[in-house]
């Protein structure tokens, strides 16, 4: 027989699909025990199943409600036995009424409901507890003090003890409502005691929720669904609070002072975090100072900021230095004031009640907002009532201020004349509240805060400067206007210093700081020249060092009067030049002398530009140029700070006494094509006519020139260079080509296709023009024979180099590859008697077997059965079958196949019969 019911609360709302408790915040199991008719060793429990849930959100309706999964109770019991599944039938919801302050409004956010489940079940008495359990995800995906909560589901369990069992015990219950939410940085006090029907002690502990069930929505009876099926047994892991902030006995972190009282469950603190934080107490039941029985409600407890329900606040206050004092400032003596009245909730506010103390008596007005005329300037004290007398009521202090009007003033200190910071200092008198604020604005976009504060100006002008002065909460503003034309501080000339080389054209203009157009300029430079504007070009037709005047005048009659001494220094005109000296034919350097002077003086310093890339410092210098042409030469020379330069073309187009040519004088084995050209330092141009004879008869026009010579002979070359200039030079080269024969070398062998077996070689001589020869054999071995006889050791491509030298020393070469091939001869017998006596004992391929490769010998009998086989030419059939060495052949005829690759991959092949003969 089962009876059941349910019930479920979740607080804030989070969006989850259907099959997810979004989103649990609480539960607990107890149970009662019934007595039973005598000699049944077993008893009747009605189970409890309290759960809570959020009914502000939207999450997943309850376990078993229509719509809903069909929730699932297991019930554990001996070890090793199935558990007991309990199908749950729809519970029975209510919305919880929450206790609070009937003055502090709770936000409309926090609703919560409760599913009550209940089922009857007959279970037998045991030596083991039994263990109820319930398991659902998920948690609220908000909760602050757990790590991954949303991932995080519970478990609800209880225990009966085999001693609650055999004494027929009442489970102890929790008897209020677990306390939902708190108001942020208020001090609480609650209770979260229980009762036992059987009259235990009972003791209070916090524990650490549970977690249970998964994410798994695909399968969500699995043991990580969402609602495993069965629940799984204990143990039971536990969630994990986050560190260094929270823990088991602070779960709303370690600042909020949260306390459990043991012995009635009162927990109290004051929290400081907003958020939501898990929970968990469970009641200790002892009878006769034995524990029987643990009961566990694991719930969610939400911080929130709480609003009181009525609160005094008046909106045109200058000041609220706490939620119920309001300070206001009436200034240039307005007697009049006004109260703007926007205390909350107005709905709830029956009665409004204003009050002053004024020379000893209380002026009031019940009116909404009011308006008090007070006798004058003075201090005030009043306060705003509402629901005086009344249960939710709150009462604020009034605090009004009248103040005489402001009479701003402020001058200033400074020297008119001097660009310096301006003092400003201010003359505002008490009204009678000494004055506490000042703020000066100067007019170039530039303020201060001091009450006396100095400011200098980066432009000249006219400013309208500000002054606003006054108390913490009236003020007033004056202005005036200051002229800030001050005389330059220092004369600053462009050019500061000047100084020319012969007669010349100044311009003068000034710098200086503070002046402007509004400034009278007066430049004087002798007694007649003078001039009144602020840029101006003055013309020094002398040699000598002058002074410059100037005047500058502000628009308040400051003055600037400075003498620059010996400002323009004209010195006498530096003339640039020079003379060149060189032998237009001869390949030399170029000589330069400096003409260059100034009234007679010289200069002190040289710059020469031969104008090819190459530069000198030096008054008179030498230069040799790697190549003819037109040269363009400059000299810049300096004097002080004059300086001048002058330019000379020369053609320079020398000619060499003797050129040095390539190649050099040489012995060349037959004919040669050879290429001629000059090797000096010095570049030829195209202007430059170059003349060649060969010595054969032959001549050739050019810098560089390509001849062949075929005959023998021994040759002398000359070589003329024209300049354009007229300039000639020639070069005579006595014997430098000598041109020898050249030998052929040549010769072949015999046998043509000599082998292992023949590995000697005689070699035949086909050389011409020769007259010394040297073999040499795999560049190892040499042999000085005219014909030499060789005997190759080893196989394969042996290397034949013959060199041959003619009378003259030139040599001629020749190699090739001769091939010695490996050679296999093999044969195989045609009987053979393996009886151990040492003669003809064995099978095998015989013979030369040189580089022998990819062997296979296979033998078989008359039935076609192999009796042997080997890939290992050394390995030979000693007549026993399948080569086990275990059982003889019969004397009798077999057939055998042998195959074989020689070194170089030719293949080979035997077949026949074999004689065993026993």
């Amino acid at each position: 027989m089962i009876r059941l019911c349910v019930l479920l609360v979740c607080l804030f709302s989070c969006s989850f699909f259907s099959l997810k408790a979004a989103h649990i915040i609480g539960g607990e199991l107890y149970y009662d025990a019934e007595t039973i008719e005598t000699g049944r060793n077993s008893r009747i429990y009605t189970v409890f199943m309290r759960i809570y849930r959020d009914c502000a959100g939207e999450g997943a309706d309850f376990d078993s409600e229509s719509g809903a999964p069909t929730g699932t109770i297991s019930i554990y019991g001996l070890a090793g036995e199935p558990p007991i599944n309990i199908d749950l039938r729809s519970p029975r919801v209510r919305q919880i009424r929450l206790d609070s302050n009937p003055c502090v409004q709770l936000p409309d956010y926090i609703c919560v409901e409760e599913g009550l489940y209940t089922f009857e079940i007959e279970l037998p008495v045991i030596d083991e507890s039994y263990i109820i359990v319930y398991q659902r995800c998920c948690r609220n995906v908000t909760v602050s003090n757990i790590r991954q909560p949303g991932q995080a589901g519970a478990t609800y369990f209880t225990e009966i003890t085999p001693i609650a069992q055999r004494t027929y015990n009442r489970s102890a219950r929790f008897t209020r409502f677990p306390l939902a939410a708190l108001c942020l940085d208020e001090n609480f006090s609650f209770s979260q005691g229980g009762e036992d029907p059987d009259g235990d002690s009972l003791v209070y502990e916090f524990f650490t929720p549970l977690i249970g069930g998964g994410r798994n929505v695909d399968d969500a009876e699995a043991p990580d669904g969402v609602t495993p099926n069965p629940d799984l047994p204990p143990p039971y892991g536990s969630v994990e609070f986050i560190e260094s902030i929270y823990s088991v006995d602070q779960p709303l972190g370690y600042l909020s002072d949260f306390n459990l009282d043991a012995r009635t469950g009162r927990i109290s603190g004051r929290p400081r975090l907003w958020g939501q934080f898990a929970v968990g107490i469970v009641i200790k039941e002892y009878r006769d100072g034995e524990l029987i029985g643990q009961f566990r409600r694991d719930f969610q407890i939400n911080v929130v900021p709480c609003f009181a329900s009525v609160v005094t606040h008046v909106e045109n206050a200058d000041s609220s230095f706490r939620q119920n004092e309001f300070f206001l400032w009436s200034c240039n003596g307005e007697t009049n004031v006004f109260f703007d009245n926007q205390s909350f909730n107005r709905i709830s506010i029956d009665e409004t009640r204003w009050e002053f103390y004024i020379n000893g008596d209380t002026l009031r007005q019940s009116e909404w907002d009011a308006e008090f005329n007070f006798p004058g300037v003075g201090v005030y004290e009043g306060a705003l009532l509402a629901n005086p007398g009344g249960t939710c009521g709150d009462t604020a202090r009034l605090v009004v201020t009248v103040e005489d009007p402001i009479d701003a003033s402020f001058t200033t200190i400074s020297d008119s004349c001097l660009a310096a910071p301006i003092q400003f200092e201010d003359l505002t008198l008490p009204n009678p509240f000494p004055m506490e604020q000042w703020t000066w604005y100067f007019g170039d976009g530039n303020s201060s805060s001091l009450q006396n504060p100095e400011h200098l100006y980066r432009t000249i002008g006219d400013y309208e400067v500000s002054l606003r002065v006054g108390t913490r909460y009236c003020d007033t503003i004056t202005s005036k206007t200051i002229s800030y034309f001050p005389a330059p501080t220092i004369t600053s000339i462009i050019p500061d210093t000047a100084i020319f080389c012969g007669p010349s054209t100044t311009d003068f203009s000034y710098v200086s700081l503070p002046s402007g157009d509004a400034y009278e300029t007066q430049w004087i430079f002798s007694e007649v020249d003078t001039f009144s504007t602020r840029q101006v070009t003055y013309n020094y037709d002398s040699i000598g060092m002058f002074d410059v005047r100037l005047q500058i005048t502000s628009p308040t009659g400051c003055q600037t009067d400075s003498l620059l001494r010996d400002l323009v220094t004209i010195l006498p005109p530096l003339e640039a030049d020079f003379a060149v000296m060189y032998d237009s034919c001869a390949l030399d350097s170029i000589r330069l002398q400096d003409l260059s002077q100034a009234e007679g003086v010289p200069p002190t310093s040289w710059l020469w530009n031969f104008g090819d890339g190459n530069l000198s410092s030096f008054p008179n210098p030498s230069h040799f140029y790697q190549s003819a042409g037109q040269k363009n030469i400059s000299l810049t020379v300096r004097l002080g700070q004059c300086e001048a330069t002058a330019e000379q073309n020369i053609s320079y187009f020398p000619v060499p006494d003797s050129l040095n040519i390539s190649p050099q004088a040489a012995v060349y084995c037959g004919a040669q094509t050879l290429l001629f050209q000059p090797t000096n330092p010095f570049n030829l141009t195209d202007d430059y006519t170059v003349v060649w004879d060969l010595g054969d008869g032959t001549t050739a026009n050019g810098e560089v020139i390509e001849h062949g010579y075929t005959e023998i002979g021994v040759y002398d070359i000359s070589l003329s260079v024209n300049a354009p200039n007229g300039c000639q030079s020639s070069t005579f080269y006595e014997n430098w080509v000598q041109i020898d024969g050249e030998p052929i070398a040549d010769f072949d062998y015999t046998p043509d296709v000599p082998n292992f077996l023949n590995p000697e070689v005689q070699f035949i001589n086909l050389s011409s023009d020769a007259v010394a020869y040297n073999w040499l054999f795999n560049e190892e071995e040499t042999n000085t024979a005219f014909e030499p006889i060789h005997t190759f050791s080893d196989t394969g491509f042996q290397e034949v180099t013959l060199i041959v030298t003619h009378e003259s020393g030139c040599q001629d070469s020749l190699t090739q590859l001769i091939d010695i091939p490996p050679i296999i001869q093999a044969y195989l017998a045609t009987a053979f008697s393996p009886n151990d006596d040492g003669v003809n004992d064995l099978f095998q391929l015989q013979g030369i077997l040189l580089g022998i490769q990819n062997f296979q010998m296979s033998v078989w009998d008359r039935w076609g059965n192999l009796v042997f086989e080997s890939t290992n030419p050394t390995i030979p059939w000693d007549g026993k079958t399948a080569n086990l060495r275990q059982e003889n052949t019969h004397a009798a005829t077999y057939a055998y196949y042998v195959s074989y690759q020689d070194a170089r991959g030719n293949p080979f092949e035997h077949s026949g019969s074999i004689l065993v003969v026993r």
